[in-house]
């Protein structure tokens, strides 16, 4: 039986509402790694920075935004202003509602709702 690639799962991020900037513990974000894919589930408060430190070799293909609450979206501009952070061009994946409000300039990356 041949069994589909290991997933492995990173929490970067997962301190409630807000960052707390003595602890450094960053709001949610969860990195979804595979041999084919790498995928940022959320990127709140602190969560680039956490990006950095504990996975500072792995290249995204996508961010999912689940919703608009700076906690779980307030880093989208830092990782898609990253060229270093993407495997190929940066996408970001969320609904129009929420794509509305986290996103401030479009710049070049592709936006999926």
């Amino acid at each position: 039986m041949n069994l589909p690639s290991a997933v492995k799962l990173t929490v970067l991020g997962c301190a409630g509402s807000s960052f707390d900037e003595s602890l450094r513990i960053p709001c949610s974000s969860y990195l979804i790694e595979s041999d084919e894919a790498a995928i940022l589930l959320d990127c709140g408060f602190g969560s680039f920075e956490s990006y950095s430190t504990l996975s500072p070799d792995t290249r995204l293909d996508a961010i999912f935004v689940s919703h608009a609450h700076a906690d779980h979206s307030e880093d989208v501009e830092l990782f898609m202003g990253s060229k270093s952070a993407w495997r190929d061009q940066p996408r970001l994946v969320a609904t129009k509602h929420t794509l509305a409000f986290i996103v401030k300039d479009p710049g070049p990356f592709l936006m999926v709702s």
